[in-house]
């Protein structure tokens, strides 16, 4: 599940399925990944199978994700690892407002 105003950002990979390795017949084991509402998870990071990632937590770019991410929580690296808490008043927003100019990229010639 993908909570409210949840970013996922490009070339992530949530990935809810692996396989038993130890197992002979290599069987499927499935587990869903939960985001919460306001999270943000960043460029390509990776996140496992029954993973939850709280709500209004955010995910580093290139992360990778092997523990559930509590509510408010930022964590980076792999494996991730908290480095800082997120505002309780944080909100992603997007779509609820105009991109300021100042954050608009153009292309130089």
């Amino acid at each position: 599940m993908i909570g409210e105003d949840a970013v996922i950002s490009q070339g992530s990979h949530l990935c809810t399925a692996t396989h038993d390795h130890l197992a002979d017949d290599f069987a499927l084991m499935v587990a869903p990944i939960n985001v919460g509402a306001n999270a943000w998870v960043a460029a390509e990071a990776f996140i496992a199978p029954g993973i939850t990632i709280g709500a209004s937590a955010v995910i580093g770019a290139r992360s990778t994700v092997t523990k559930c991410v509590t509510d408010y929580t930022i964590v980076a690296g792999n494996p991730a690892s908290p480095i800082a808490t997120r505002p309780e008043n944080a909100r992603n927003n997007l779509g609820r407002r105009p991109p300021s100019p100042s954050h608009i990229h153009k292309p130089k010639g």
